[in-house]
């Protein structure tokens, strides 16, 4: 059970899964602290903090002159308009930082969730058994197509087998679930087995009247096989 009995390829898979992850490695590239995006943004801010406090400190400055009657209005307000900007400039560029880390931050969600779906449909391109038995048959060879919904193999359990029967609409009503089934087989003319029954099919079968029935047997039988 869950081992890996066939696996499909498909180059289309293959390369959306490539494309989704290095899309998913750009992205996360853009959010690098040091090398990526948001750094050299960060960069930018610290340029303009620099700015902005020595134009603080040249305004402050003409400021305390003009109050004392020193120097010209043109120069006092040509500070102020010059640390005015900077502020300005400085406030805009901690909102632009703000406004790209999160467009990063949905852009590396999305493309996380793109990988991983891609990364999904691989998996179902690797078919795995259910159970634990044997592989009966395979209608596949290497490098024939596979189409979707379309068997590729048979695989069954051992040591456990249904028998099917169809059961004519005359007599549906007499048979029951857990009701006890002698059979007897062509390739065992001298052997009865016993099985129980599992299930009764509700639906009738136009063509033959009849109803299936499934019953399993009561025991493990070595001899048995499918079909």
């Amino acid at each position: 059970e869950g081992m890996e009995i066939v696996k499909i390829k498909d180059d289309k898979v293959d390369i959306s899964q490539d494309n989704s992850r290095l899309n998913y490695e750009i992205v996360q590239s853009k959010t690098n602290q040091t090398s990526g995006t948001i750094a050299q943004f960060q960069k930018k801010i610290e340029i303009a903090y620099l700015q902005l406090e020595n134009d603080s400190v040249n305004f402050k400055r003409q400021e305390n002159l003009w109050k004392n009657k020193i120097g010209s209005k043109a120069e006092y307000e040509a500070k102020k308009m010059k640390y005015d900007l900077s502020k300005n400039n400085y406030k805009q560029l901690i909102s632009e930082l703000e406004l790209i880390k999160k467009e990063l931050d949905n852009q590396l969600k999305i493309a996380l969730n793109n990988w991983q779906i891609n990364l999904s449909q691989k998996k179902e391109y690797i078919i795995k058994s259910n159970l634990s038995g044997l592989v009966y048959d395979v209608f596949k060879k290497q490098g024939e197509w596979v189409n979707v919904n379309e068997a590729i193999a048979i695989i069954g359990n051992k040591d456990w087998f249904v028998v099917e029967m169809n059961i004519d609409e005359k007599e549906i009503s007499k048979i029951k679930t857990k009701q006890k089934v002698i059979i007897t087989l062509k390739a065992y003319p001298n052997q009865i087995f016993e099985a129980n029954i599992s299930k009764i099919h509700p639906k009738i079968n136009a063509q033959t009247q009849t109803f299936l029935v499934e019953a399993e047997f009561s025991k493990a039988y070595s001899n048995l096989y499918m079909g």
